[in-house]
């Protein structure tokens, strides 16, 4: 056990060299420029790693909840407009299997983020934690905080943490507000197709 916790800790501080030789360079910028760098890219390997690296079994889940999902919601919307099908639709529902696919997709979906999203995310906060904290800050820039802001009279200083979190969830708001604008046709896209295939299935069970 402790030759393990050996190399676990010869890990840790690899990695951390290896993340000191990649930020330094943005050092040279201010202390609110590295900080504020190092959120963007977390921002960006998470997104990347999140979108491009799933498990088989969370596609086939995700395939199978969106179907079924799709079949619910065309049932209840043609509850009162076509009762028949309606109906129809209806036998194709299992509310047990429903339950249990909806568990086993967000059970899933949370371990895929965990290695996709919160590990990355996690990792480089105690990293900016450890490396700038107000001991860090001032032997690298010669001060405790990255900015001090005035309101009311008062006068408060930003920290590291503080600002990285924040600048980690605008650039997310910001992300997805672009991909919204920019690319509004491929939600709609998929919405009509599953609900093609939820309509086709159940004229298939009449």
């Amino acid at each position: 056990m402790d030759t393990l916790w050996l190399y676990v800790i010869e890990i840790i501080q690899f990695i951390r060299t290896g993340l000191d030789i990649v930020f330094s360079p943005l050092e040279a910028l201010g202390p609110t420029a590295t900080i504020t760098g190092m959120a963007l890219v977390t921002m960006l390997v998470a997104k990347t790693l999140t979108e491009n690296i799933k498990t088989r079994r969370y596609k086939r889940l995700q395939s199978e909840f969106d179907y079924w999902y799709r079949i619910r919601e065309e049932a209840m919307r043609l509850k009162e407009q076509d009762p028949e099908k309606a109906k129809g639709l209806a036998k194709d529902l299992d509310q047990g299997k429903l339950n249990e696919l909806y568990y086993n997709f967000f059970i899933e979906g949370l371990l895929n983020n965990l290695l996709t999203l919160y590990i990355p995310v996690f990792s480089m906060l105690t990293y900016v934690n450890n490396t700038y904290d107000p001991a860090g800050l001032r032997e690298r820039f010669g001060q405790d905080h990255l900015f001090a802001v005035t309101l009311g009279g008062e006068s408060f200083e930003m920290g590291s943490v503080f600002w990285f979190l924040l600048v980690l969830v605008a650039s997310y708001i910001v992300w997805v507000l672009l991909r919204r604008r920019l690319f509004p046709s491929r939600g709609a896209s998929m919405e009509a197709r599953q609900s093609g295939d939820a309509t086709a299935r159940a004229g298939e069970t009449r």
